[in-house]
C-alpha cells in the first residue's frame, strides 16, 4: 500500500508552482481571445489522455462556451490509421480539420507519443498555435518543441494524468470566471 498522505501532499506541490500558475493565466487569456474570435479548441491525446481531452472538450464547449473538439471517434481514428499509419493520425486530422484561428492542445504523459509529436511539429510548420501537457522526463520531445508547455514533474502516470485534468478543467473555470455555477 502507498502512504496516501504523502501521495496527496505531492499534488499541491506539483500543481501550484508560481511558474505554472502564471502560464495557466497566460493560456487562459489566450483561450478567452480564442473564444471571442470564434476560434475552436482542438484537443488530442491517447488512452487516458484521450479521455482527459474529451472531458475538457465537453466542459470548454458546454460550460465555457468555447467550441472544442476531440477526434477520438473509433471509425475516424481507424480510417486515418489505416490510410496514414497511427503515427500520422493526428497530423492528418489537423491537415483536414484545423481552420485559421484554431488552437490545439496536445496531452501525452510521456511527451513521446509519435502521433502527438508529429501533430505538434505540423502545428509548428503551419504556425498553428498550441499548448502541450506532458510529464515524466523534463526534456521529453513534446515539452521541448512547445512554446507553451505544462510539464508535471512525476514518473507516476496517474499523478500526471490527474494534474493534467486539474489544470485543463481549471482553465474552463477561468473562462467562466468562477468555480461555482450550474451546469443545466
Amino acid at each position: 500500500m502507498i502512504d496516501l498522505f504523502r501521495y496527496f501532499s505531492n499534488f499541491n506541490e506539483l500543481i501550484n508552482s508560481n511558474d505554472v500558475l502564471s502560464k495557466l493565466g497566460d493560456l487562459g487569456n489566450s483561450l478567452e481571445l480564442l473564444k471571442k474570435s470564434k476560434g475552436r479548441l482542438l484537443l488530442f491525446g491517447n488512452g487516458a489522455s484521450a479521455s482527459i481531452a474529451s472531458h475538457a472538450a465537453l466542459d470548454f464547449t458546454k460550460q465555457g462556451r468555447l467550441t472544442s473538439l476531440c477526434f477520438h471517434d473509433p471509425a475516424l481514428l481507424t480510417a486515418y490509421a489505416n490510410d496514414y499509419g497511427y503515427e500520422n493520425v493526428f497530423k492528418e486530422i489537423i491537415n483536414d480539420h484545423v481552420k485559421d484561428g484554431d488552437f490545439c492542445i496536445f496531452i501525452s504523459v510521456s511527451g513521446e507519443s509519435p502521433n502527438i509529436v508529429r501533430a505538434a511539429k505540423l502545428c509548428i510548420e503551419k504556425q498553428i498555435p498550441f499548448a502541450s501537457f506532458s510529464g515524466r522526463k523534463f526534456d521529453n520531445t513534446l515539452a521541448r518543441i512547445s512554446k507553451t508547455s505544462f510539464w508535471v514533474n512525476s514518473e507516476a502516470y496517474n499523478i500526471v494524468e490527474n494534474i493534467h485534468s486539474i489544470w485543463l478543467l481549471s482553465l474552463v473555470d477561468y473562462l467562466i470566471g468562477t468555480e461555482f455555477y450550474e451546469v443545466s
